[in-house]
C-alpha cells in the first residue's frame, strides 16, 4: 500500500491526525469502599499494587487458600486494631503491610492449621478514598488520598517518574467532582468525565503554577509514555529520537537532529514506514528529501512510531526488504535494511 500526497491538502489532514486527541480513561468509580472488580484494569492487574499499597483498617481483603473451605475466596474486614479475624487462625496483623508481604506472614501463621500449598490474598475494598496512578511512573497504583493534596505531592510521594515517561500528564476527573480548573480541560459527556493534559515544565516554570491543582478523590493521573520516531539508512546519525513534549516532528526538524543526509544518500527515493491501525502492517509514504529541504514541497510530520529511511544511491531495489517493511515493527526493518543493503 502506499499513500500519494496531494499538496498542501495532504499535509493538512497529517497534522490533523498528529493533532488528535487521546482517549479518555474510563469513569472513577464512585465515593466510599470501592470494590475491586471495579478498579482501572492497570491497577487491578500491576505487580507495582501489590509491592505498594499499604494495607491499612476497614480494608477488605479476599483471601484464597483452596484446602479451607472456613477461608476460601470468603472476604474479611482489617479491624481497628489492624488484624483480620480468620477461623481456626485467629487474628493476624495486616495493617501496615503491602499485599506481597500479608501474604508471606499469613502463609506461616496458618500452616499449624492448614496445609495450605499457597495463599492468595487479593484487595476487595478500599478503606479510604484514593487517586489513580497509571502509565510511566516509577509506583503505579492505587494511592491513598490524604486531604488538601496537590498533583505535585501525589507524584512525588509515587516516587515521580519512569525513565519512559514523556513531560506530560493527562488529569482524568468525574464530572460530579467539579470541573478541573485550567482552561485546557475538555468534558467528555459521554463517560462524565473532564480531562486536561499538563505540560509538567509548566509545573516548574513558576512558584505556585495553575497546573499544580487540588486533587479530588477518584482522579486519575497518567503519565504519558515518550513516543519516538526512527531514523535509519544514509543518515549521519541514525537511531530513536524523542518526541518529548510534541504531538510530531516535521522531516526537516528530524534530519537537523540526526545530523543531516551522508554523502551517499539518495533523497528523492526516501520513504516513510508507518503504522497502520489495528494492524501489525505499516503502509509506505514516499518522499522527495531534494524537494522538501529546497522547499519547492511541503514539509512533512512524522508522527510516534513513524521510521523514516532513506536509501544509499545505487543501490538495488531488494523485494525481501520491501515485502518486510509492511509486516514487522519500524526498529526491525531499519536493522534488516542495514544489513541487505
Amino acid at each position: 500500500m502506499r499513500i500519494s500526497l496531494i499538496g498542501q491538502m495532504g499535509t493538512a489532514l497529517l497534522v490533523l491526525e498528529c493533532m488528535a486527541a487521546q482517549t479518555v480513561p474510563q469513569t472513577p468509580p464512585p465515593r466510599g469502599l470501592v470494590p475491586r472488580a471495579e478498579l482501572p484494569g492497570e491497577v487491578r492487574d500491576n505487580a507495582n499494587f501489590r509491592t505498594t499499597y499499604l494495607i491499612g483498617t476497614n480494608d477488605v481483603l479476599q483471601i484464597r487458600i483452596p484446602e479451607s473451605e472456613e477461608v476460601n475466596d470468603k472476604t474479611f474486614r482489617v479491624e481497628s486494631d489492624g488484624a483480620v479475624i480468620l477461623p481456626l487462625v485467629g487474628r493476624v496483623r495486616a495493617s501496615g503491610m503491602t499485599i506481597e508481604a500479608f501474604e508471606e506472614v499469613l502463609m506461616k501463621e496458618i500452616q499449624p492449621y492448614i496445609k495450605a500449598s499457597r495463599v492468595t490474598v487479593s484487595l476487595a475494598q478500599f478503606r479510604t478514598e484514593v487517586v489513580y496512578l497509571l502509565g510511566a511512573f516509577k509506583a503505579p497504583g492505587a494511592h491513598p488520598l490524604q486531604e488538601h493534596r496537590r498533583l505535585v505531592d501525589v507524584v512525588a510521594l509515587a516516587g515521580g517518574l519512569g525513565p519512559s515517561a514523556s513531560r506530560r500528564l493527562r488529569l482524568t476527573r468525574r464530572l460530579s467532582s467539579g470541573p478541573i480548573p485550567l482552561p485546557s480541560a475538555i468534558v467528555d459527556p459521554e463517560r462524565n468525565v473532564t480531562s486536561a493534559e499538563i505540560v509538567l515544565t509548566s509545573l516548574m516554570d513558576t512558584q505556585e503554577p495553575a497546573e499544580n491543582v487540588l486533587l479530588m478523590p477518584f482522579d486519575t493521573i497518567t503519565a504519558l509514555r515518550n513516543e519516538m520516531v526512527y531514523i535509519s539508512g544514509e543518515i549521519a546519525k541514525p537511531g530513536a529520537y524523542e518526541l518529548n513534549d510534541r504531538d510530531c516532528i516535521t522531516i526537516t526538524q528530524a534530519l537537523a537532529l540526526a545530523g543531516g543526509l551522508s554523502r551517499d544518500a539518495r533523497p528523492e527515493r526516501a520513504r516513510i514506514l508507518r503504522p497502520v491501525m489495528d494492524s501489525n502492517r505499516r503502509a509506505e509514504i514516499p518522499i522527495d528529501l531534494n524537494r522538501v529541504l529546497s522547499g519547492t514541497a511541503n514539509d512533512f510530520p512524522l508522527m510516534a512510531n513513524d521510521a523514516l529511511y532513506v536509501p544509499r544511491a545505487n543501490q538495488k531495489k531488494n523485494v525481501l526488504g520491501q515485502l518486510l517493511m509492511y509486516t514487522i515493527p519500524a526498529v526491525a526493518v531499519a536493522l534488516i535494511v542495514s544489513v541487505i543493503q
